[in-house]
């Protein structure tokens, strides 16, 4: 309670496994949170999306809980040390999302555009994601001109620099949902992310 600045004082708390590094308010009854999620000894299991009903700040509660699968390894995102990677608009929440998957002795990598419904009634629904690997696959390896890359072959598939493109930033235009990576720009439809309309490839081209 801040109501009295002179004053700050605990009126109600919440234990969850895991915790929350950024906080959005959702009406007055609300808040919306990313963090990361964990298991009871403390072990980071991937990022987590919770929306917590504060309409009694006695009896905060978790009222809806959403984890990134990742398998037995881990995702991350931007958004849990920068609130401009976090975009959040009527309902629907858009946020970077890094993910490592292992299927036996093969990796699999992801670096876009996780997009979720936020609903306070009914829920967290995964709308979809955007993937910029096929355009960070276009780019000319940044390492192209480096003295030692000969040495150590920065810029073949063993590195895997062809999929990391490094989800920054996303924009709602309307109905368009832009994407912007380091390597470049997506538009997509909002209400189906997998629909791409345009690209531009903002790196060198090989």
């Amino acid at each position: 309670d801040l109501s009295d600045p002179t004053n700050p004082r605990i009126v109600g708390e919440l234990h969850i496994p895991g915790f929350s590094s950024y906080l959005h308010p959702v009406g007055d009854d609300h808040l919306l949170a990313v963090g990361m999620d964990a298991d009871e000894e403390g072990r980071i299991r991937g990022v987590q999306i919770q929306v917590f009903d504060v309409s009694d700040f006695t009896a905060p509660r978790l009222a809806h809980k959403h984890v990134i699968t990742t398998g037995d390894w881990s995702s991350w995102s931007e958004a849990l040390w920068d609130h401009h990677a976090f975009t959040f608009h009527n309902g629907r929440l858009s946020i970077p999302i890094y993910k490592y998957e292992r299927d036996g002795d093969d990796w699999r990598y992801f670096s876009g555009l996780g997009v979720f419904d936020i609903d306070v009634e009914e829920g967290i629904k995964e709308v979809g994601f955007i993937d910029h690997s096929d355009l960070a696959a276009r780019q000319r390896c940044p390492y192209a001109d480096d003295e030692y890359e000969g040495d150590y072959n920065y810029c073949d598939d063993y590195y895997a620099y062809n999929w990391y493109a490094s989800m920054r930033r996303s924009l709602y235009i309307e109905d368009n949902l832009f994407s912007l990576s380091h390597v470049g720009l997506k538009v997509s439809s909002l209400d189906d992310p997998g629909a791409e309309i345009a690209s531009i490839l903002l790196v060198p081209e090989r």
